[in-house]
């Protein structure tokens, strides 16, 4: 009886054993062990696609702007032709003395305003003649003087531009003998002062001119050749080659008048 529970309980307990084996295996079939993650350890392969971080190899594509950038190199090429404007610098220089006859608008500007001529709009020259008178040289200035507080006005042409004697003038070859022009009224007689050197002072005008001119005309409405002498003078440079002065008439209307062809002669 021993023996048969024996066998029975040794049957029973291969049973079971077989029973626990089988479940075992079924355990590692089941969808949902966890454990099955480890095959999506096989989806690590998908981190193979950090090959596509081999897409920032592309990136050294936009290195190849770079290259784009050398074209900036070109536009330092360019930068270097603004020096070629500063060669525009020396096409002003004089290398040596003016030779006669000159023709003062050539070199002097009409720059030196004075008296009302100091506030905008009292003096107003414009180069709007109509027809030429003389040689032609030069520039044909028409001139509106409307009065001011001063009562007075008139302008300096001067080398360069706005000197007053602070600067060096032009240098002019000697033996000049007179400053020629022509000059005419608009509509009445104009009683106008001309005048040449900007005088040498050693406080304010230490460039200024060794010389000074000046000759009073009365000009009518038709154009006349007039002149200034400079018979005696000595200079190296000038200054102030040219200029006019005018009172305010009693009325106050502006004064018109025209000067062409500026010259000095020899």
């Amino acid at each position: 009886m021993t023996k048969h529970i024996t066998i029975i309980m040794c049957t029973f307990g291969t049973l079971v054993l077989g029973l626990a084996a089988c479940a075992e295996a079924d355990d590692d079939e089941s969808p949902f062990d966890t454990g099955s993650d480890s095959d999506s350890d096989s989806d690590t392969d998908a981190d193979t696609d950090t090959d596509s971080d081999s897409d920032t190899d592309s990136d050294t594509d936009s290195d190849s702007d770079t290259d784009s950038d050398s074209d900036t190199d070109s536009d330092t090429d360019a930068d270097s032709d603004t020096d070629a404007d500063s060669d525009t610098d020396t096409d002003t220089s004089i290398d040596g003395p003016i030779s006669l006859p000159l023709a003062v608008d050539d070199y002097f500007a009409a720059s030196g305003y004075m008296g009302d001529g100091e506030t905008a709009g009292k003096i107003v020259d414009d180069a709007a003649c109509g027809t030429r008178v003389g040689e032609e040289q030069g520039i044909c200035h028409k001139i509106t003087y409307t009065p001011g507080g001063d009562k007075w006005g008139g302008v300096f042409w001067q080398y360069p531009a706005d000197n007053w004697g602070t600067q060096p003038g032009l240098p002019v070859a000697a033996g000049a003998k007179e400053i020629s022009f022509w000059a005419w009224a608009e509509s009445e007689t104009e009683t106008v002062k001309f005048v040449a050197g900007i005088a040498y002072n050693a406080n304010t005008a230490p460039n200024g001119d060794t010389f000074t001119a000046e000759q009073q005309y009365e000009l009518t409405t038709t154009p006349q050749k007039f002149s200034m002498s400079l018979e005696g003078k000595t200079y190296e440079t000038v200054v102030g080659a040219f200029g006019w002065s005018i009172g305010a008439k009693e009325n106050g209307t502006p004064s018109i008048f025209f000067i062409d062809d500026i010259q000095w002669t020899n």
